[in-house]
Order: structure tokens, then C-alpha cells, then sequence
């Protein structure tokens, strides 16, 4: 079996499940004597048994391949629920073959702030909106000035259809004029984010709005107005609203404190019958958590008026007159008498693809009876299948909705024509469509998508979608454009494989389809590559081109270390290879964080397959000083990469070589006038140049001093045996004491060994 393997897709995108079949006793596969089967959690998703089967839409097998052993399955459309283990099953007997696939699913969060408005000196909370991410674990925090506000509270929900998460990151506060004009920031760290994601705002101080209603008396039947005085409020968007027992109805200025005021006024002419009518001015602000309102009662005075008897529609109709200065809102009476409103041609799906369904839809009409007719001069009734559906309204008005299905090729660019007429026209009126018109024959739209950048060695996914056509054929072409600016078609073969998924019959009879295609890109010869797909369709006079933006194409790399030395100096190197684009940067400083910055020399080569290696080369001799326990780190920036990598290198990594160690001094028993010796090893150092000297009661001994050097091939550093020989006596040597002192460029200051006061015997 094959090893298990990790890939990750985004939300929407489309994957390759790669499984290459390795155990065949020949190829071309006989494909009558192979099964291939793909399984999603133990379902089939696709298999391929002298014919290909799908259980999952936009699964796909690349069927000219599976011959040369290619089991590889495409998804399209990836969602939440594709996330899992997949297993690709091969057999070709008497072999078989299995893999493993682990599939993760990714999808990046949007940022937005929902909450801004503030009052002062009043608590409130700012409320960070992320919406739409995949999987789960995600952290998020306020910034008041670029420091983190402490308290916030990050409240994660999954509640999208396509089972990715939203969040809200909620900070509450008292803003105070200390507040004004101060930058703050919700940022947003996330796994499939490349960076953070960040939203900086200001807070916007608002100020709540005071009502007030303004009315003369009301007079019997007098025209008048009432006003909805609404003053002192920020920003500057209100919402006005008069309601009329509860029914709601629905001009503006700045004042000098920066706040507005408008007021909004209604014509209204009272009624005997609206005698205590309750009328409310209602405000709703941003500033407030709830609508606010003021209510008045209708109490009429002056002469009471006849009425002439006779059908009076007791409802009550809102006529809307827009203006610069807002809305107006006139309360009117209606006669009986309701014209039809009356709508557009439309199209609607039929069952039966070979027919169109048109509709139009009449409505508010009174009385209920009207003549409505569907024809056209060269169409006989019986091409027509005709339905109208009655509804009745509460305000005891009509509704009609007059449907035709006619045989598409019977209309045949043809107008087919309505007339409806009814008591409250004056002329009936006539609706026409005709086969060219747009709500029959669709006119395709055409979108591209190409998951930027590309990698070396991943399969490059180039995806046309067309939407919305009709007649069902639809020609799909793919192209490659030349140095000069020629066209060079692409056409499926071993290198280009080209699925097409649909078309699909949509609503309104429209149809879409998905067509992809799918290469290994070179780096040679796809680098800036700039593709095209053109589209075909009788509906449009030229062919629609959509031209991919040009390939981007990234290598990832592997590093290696190799510690190299020379006589006198200590080098690290560091190698990548296999890298594109050219540009890395590679960062060399001792410890973390901020860190003491070293210099380095890079050299970078050309690769047969037009990639890059490079080689950093950085000193340690002087850098390193005399620290015999450090870190060094080299930090690597390439666009391949989602972050920078890091290596690091310790005094205890392999090769890294320097301080000396020194032991102590070794004596023997001193005894005047006999020959001793001191000696003091020195062991583990690089480079090989060493000082030693011997003191004496801090006088400098150049005498009688003897140093034997050797080299550790091994761990090729140095080591070296220093002896000192004296003849002692107790006059000179009594209570004196002799240092051993080591000097080297890995150390700032001397080691020294001392023998302590001596003791010379007679």
C-alpha cells in the first residue's frame, strides 16, 4: 500500500486526489479487467468498471489516463463536508492497490466592524465581525494605538449553511473624549491566513435624537399637516415614521453643535370616522438601542360634514413622494374602482425542456371580472397551453397570474403577444415578447478563476464557468498565447486533460456549465504563461474571451546545513534548493527576537529545470565572540513560503566548534633542587590559533615552557598540552603561586588556571 498523504484545499476550489497505480504488470491496463474505486468514509464517491460512475457531482476520473495507471480523482467545488479520508482502490488482477488521501479544507475569515457608534461616558461594546472561516480554532483582538485592550471576549458560532464558523470578538467600553480621534484595530490571526488580517477604525461619537409632534386643532374635514419635529441628533441618517392607529405612514437641518434636526410633514385631512385616531411620530437612530416615539389622539372640532353614500374602499393607501429633502407620505381615500397593476413578460422552468413558460402577473384589480388573451399572428391556439390562477387580497382587491407554455421551436422567433382589458382602463393594454428576446434567449456570461499562486509539482486547475444561456449548445475553446501574440489551441491529450461538467438546465430554463483545464505547469514553459477560453454561443455576434491572469509559478525548497572551516576561520552555510521565483532572503543574527544582525554572502545558481539553489555563507569567527552557550539563527523569506522558516544553530549542534576547554593545573610534590613540571591541557577549540602563557607572581614566564598541538579528526577541532618544568627552591618558590593563561579568538577574556600557593619541601 501507499503511504497516507496530507493535502489541503481552500472552500470552493477544485482539488486533485493524486493516485498513481505502480504495481502493473504492463501498461497500457487492459481497462476491461481493472476496477478503480474511490471512497469517501466508506461511500463510494466514483469508480471506474469498463465505464465511469459517480456518486458525488463534480467527482471525476481523468478516463484516458486511468490506462497509463492515472487513478487520480478531480473535485470540484470543494466544501466543508468533503473534509475526511479518502481511499483509492486499484486492482488489476491479479494486483492491487490502495492509498490514502487525508483532505483538509480551509477557508479564510472577512473582517468587518458592526459597531462604531458610541455615546459619551456611556458603556457600549465594539463588536468585531468574522464571518466564513474553516476549521474552527481562530484568535482575535482588540488595538487601542497598536496595544492590545485586555477583556475581549471572542465568541465563535458555526452557522453557515456550508458549515464554516462566524465570530463576533466583543470589547466592551466607556468611551471618553480621550477616545476621540485614537486609532483602533481588530486583528485577526488565522491558520490559512498568510498574515494577520486587520480593520482599523475611529469611533464615531453619536448623539440621541428628542421628539416632538407639532399639529394645529383638528378641523372636520380641513387639509392640514402634522409634523415630527425630531432635533439635537448625530449622524446625520434618522428614520422619521408617522403611524395612524398603530399603521405606519412614513425635512433636515444642521445645527450649530454639529448635531440635525428635520421635520417630517404629513397632509392629512380628518374624517368624522377618524375621531380619536391615534397618531405616532416614531424615530429610529443608530444611536438607539429602540425606536422612540410620541403619540397624539384626533379630536375634531368645527361643523360636522354630509357624506354622499356609496362604495368607499375603507383602506388606506400610502402614496411615497421623493425629494431631496426626504420622504413625504400623503393618507388618502380611494374609489372602489381598482385599475390593474400589471407586470412583465417572464420566464419560468418548464418540466419539459423542449417548451418555454411564460407568466405575467396581474394584480390589485377590482371588480374581479377581466379578459386576459394569449396569441400571435402565425401561432394557432392549440400551440398554446394556457393557465390563469385566481388569488383574493384582504382589501377584497384581485390578483391573476396568466400563464402560456409554447413549444420553443414553434415560437420561432415569433412575438407572442397578451392583451388584458378590464372596467378600469381606458385602453387595454398589450404585452409583447419575442424569441430573441432576453428573458428567452440567454445570452451567456462567462467568469474564470485560477487558484493563484501555482506550485511545481501540483496540478494547475484553469476553471471557464458559463451561466445563464439558452439554446443548450455552447462551444468551449482553450488557448495559449505565443511570445508574438499568436494564438496557440490547446486540445486534449497526454499533457492537457480538459473536464466538462454540465450543461444544467437552471431556473428560467437557462442553462450552466463548468469547463476546466487541467496541466502540469513547467516552470520553462508555463512561467508567465497567459491562457485564454473563448466561448461560442448563436446569441452573441463574437465569441466571449476571458484571459487568465499569467501564471504564477512557485517552487518550494528544501534546506540543508554544512559546516565548512579553513585554518583561521569558522563558516556556516547554509543551502536551499529547488526554489521560484530567484529572489530569497536569508536573515543571519545571533539570539531571538531582537537579535544582534550578522553578514552573510549569498551566491545563487541556475537549475536545469529553471529553478534556483542558493548557498548563505556567514562568518562566525568574529561574531560568535567568546559565548560558549549561544544560539545563531538564520531566518529564510521566499514567496513559496506562508511564513519566513527559521534554523537555528547551538554550541551543541554537530560541527559548531570554538571555546576551548581548559583543565586544571597538574602538579607533583615540589622538592628543592629536583626538576618538576606543571601541565594544563586545552582541548575543543577552533580555530587552531592558541596563546598560552605561564606567570609567575604576575611576571610573564618565556622560559621553560613546552606546548604539543594535535587535531581530532573526528570533531576536527584542536587540542593542545602545555607543560611548564621549574627547579625549585625555597627561597624563590615558597608560597608562590604559577597561572596558566589561555588566550583565543572565541574569548573576550583570558581563561586562567592557577596552581595556588606552593609548598616546597628541603
Amino acid at each position: 500500500a501507499i503511504s497516507p498523504s496530507l493535502v489541503e484545499a481552500e472552500l470552493g476550489s477544485t482539488m486533485v486526489l493524486e493516485c498513481e497505480f505502480t504495481g502493473a504488470k504492463q501498461l497500457p491496463l487492459d481497462l476491461t479487467h481493472a476496477l478503480f474505486i474511490w471512497r469517501f468514509k466508506g461511500h463510494k464517491v466514483a469508480e471506474f468498471n469498463e465505464r465511469e460512475i459517480v456518486y458525488r457531482d463534480g467527482a471525476h476520473f481523468f478516463v484516458s489516463e486511468l490506462q497509463n495507471g492515472n487513478a487520480s480523482l478531480l473535485l470540484a467545488n470543494i466544501s466543508v463536508a468533503d473534509e475526511g479520508e479518502y481511499l483509492c482502490f486499484v486492482l488489476d488482477m491479479p494486483n492491487k492497490q490502495e492509498k490514502n488521501i487525508s483532505l483538509k479544507v480551509k477557508a479564510c475569515p472577512k473582517l468587518s466592524i458592526s459597531n462604531d457608534l458610541v455615546i459619551k461616558n456611556e458603556k457600549t461594546f465594539l463588536v468585531g465581525s468574522i464571518n466564513g472561516f474553516y476549521p474552527r480554532d481562530i484568535t482575535a483582538v482588540f488595538l487601542r494605538d497598536e496595544e492590545i485592550l485586555k477583556g475581549s471576549v471572542l465568541q465563535t458560532v458555526e452557522v453557515n449553511d456550508d458549515r464554516t464558523f462566524n465570530a463576533q470578538l466583543i470589547h466592551y467600553i466607556t468611551p471618553t473624549n480621550h477616545d476621540a480621534n485614537v486609532t483602533f484595530s481588530c486583528l485577526v490571526n488565522y491558520s490559512a491566513l498568510r498574515e494577520p488580517q486587520k480593520e482599523s477604525f475611529q469611533l464615531t461619537f453619536g448623539e440621541r435624537p428628542k421628539v416632538k409632534i407639532k399639529s394645529d386643532a383638528f378641523i372636520k374635514n380641513k387639509d392640514q399637516t402634522v409634523g415630527c419635529e425630531v432635533t439635537g441628533y448625530f449622524p446625520e441618517a434618522v428614520a422619521v415614521n408617522l403611524l395612524v392607529n398603530g399603521t405606519r405612514l412614513s425635512k433636515l437641518a444642521r445645527n450649530k453643535d454639529g448635531t440635525y434636526s428635520s421635520v417630517e410633514w404629513f397632509p392629512f385631512t380628518p374624517r368624522e370616522s377618524d375621531e380619536g385616531t391615534e397618531i405616532t411620530c416614531e424615530i429610529q437612530h443608530a444611536t438607539l438601542k429602540h425606536p422612540i416615539a410620541e403619540k397624539v389622539l384626533v379630536h375634531l372640532t368645527g361643523k360636522s360634514t354630509s357624506f354622499v353614500k356609496g362604495k368607499v374602499q375603507k383602506s388606506l393607501s400610502l402614496f411615497l413622494f421623493f425629494s431631496g429633502s426626504g420622504i413625504n407620505l400623503m393618507l388618502m381615500f380611494q374609489c372602489f374602482l381598482a385599475k390593474p397593476l400589471i407586470s412583465e413578460i417572464t420566464e419560468h422552468q418548464s418540466e419539459d425542456e423542449s417548451k418555454m413558460k411564460l407568466a405575467v402577473n396581474i394584480r390589485n384589480f377590482y371588480p374581479e371580472a377581466i379578459e386576459i388573451k394569449w396569441g400571435s399572428n402565425e401561432l394557432q391556439r392549440e400551440d398554446l397551453e394556457t393557465l390563469m390562477e385566481t388569488s383574493s387580497n384582504e382589501d377584497e382587491t384581485y390578483n391573476i397570474t396568466a400563464t402560456c407554455q409554447i413549444a420553443i421551436e414553434r415560437l420561432n422567433g415569433q412575438d407572442l403577444e397578451i392583451i388584458i382589458d378590464h372596467c378600469s382602463m381606458e385602453l387595454p393594454v398589450s404585452k409583447k415578447i419575442g424569441a430573441d428576446h432576453p428573458g428567452i434567449q440567454g445570452q451567456p456570461s462567462v467568469s474564470i478563476t485560477i487558484q493563484q499562486p501555482l506550485f511545481f509539482g501540483s496540478p494547475a486547475v484553469l476553471s471557464c464557468s458559463v451561466d445563464h444561456f439558452f439554446p443548450k449548445c455552447l462551444t468551449i475553446s482553450w488557448f495559449k498565447e505565443q511570445r508574438m501574440g499568436s494564438l496557440l489551441p490547446i486540445k486534449q491529450d497526454t499533457a492537457h486533460r480538459v473536464i466538462r461538467d454540465g450543461p444544467f438546465r437552471g431556473p428560467q430554463n437557462k442553462y450552466h456549465l463548468t469547463e476546466l483545464l487541467i496541466f502540469m505547469p513547467s516552470l520553462k514553459d508555463d512561467q508567465g504563461g497567459k491562457y485564454i477560453c473563448r466561448v461560442v454561443h448563436e446569441t452573441l455576434d463574437e465569441p466571449i474571451e476571458r484571459r487568465f491572469d499569467p501564471l504564477k509559478i512557485l517552487v518550494y525548497y528544501f534546506i540543508r546545513t554544512l559546516h565548512h572551516s579553513s585554518d583561521e576561520q569558522l563558516k556556516l552555510c547554509f543551502k536551499a534548493h529547488n526554489f521560484y521565483p530567484k529572489d530569497i532572503i536569508f536573515d543571519w543574527g545571533e539570539g531571538c527576537g531582537t537579535r544582534k544582525r550578522a553578514l552573510s554572502e549569498e551566491t545563487i545558481t541556475n537549475n536545469e529545470d529553471g529553478s534556483f539553489s542558493a548557498c548563505s555563507v556567514c562568518d562566525l569567527s568574529e561574531t560568535l565572540g567568546d559565548i560558549r552557550s549561544f544560539e545563531f539563527i538564520v531566518k529564510v523569506s521566499h514567496e513559496s513560503l506562508h511564513t519566513p522558516e527559521y534554523r537555528s544553530v547551538t554550541n551543541r549542534s554537530p560541527g559548531i566548534r570554538g571555546c576551548p576547554v581548559v583543565s586544571e593545573i597538574a602538579k607533583f610534590p615540589l622538592i628543592q633542587g629536583s626538576q618538576t613540571s606543571f601541565s594544563c591541557s586545552i582541548s575543543q577549540y577552533f580555530p587552531k590559533n592558541l596563546d598560552v602563557f605561564w606567570f609567575k607572581k604576575k611576571k610573564k614566564l618565556t622560559r621553560r615552557r613546552l606546548s604539543i598541538m594535535a587535531l581530532t579528526e573526528k570533531t576536527k577541532t584542536y587540542s593542545l598540552e602545555t607543560q611548564l618544568n621549574i627547579i625549585p627552591t625555597i627561597s624563590e618558590d615558597q608560597d608562590a603561586e604559577y597561572i596558566c593563561e589561555v588566550n583565543h579568538i572565541r574569548l573576550k577574556t583570558p581563561i586562567r588556571r592557577s596552581t595556588g600557593m606552593l609548598s616546597v619541601m628541603g
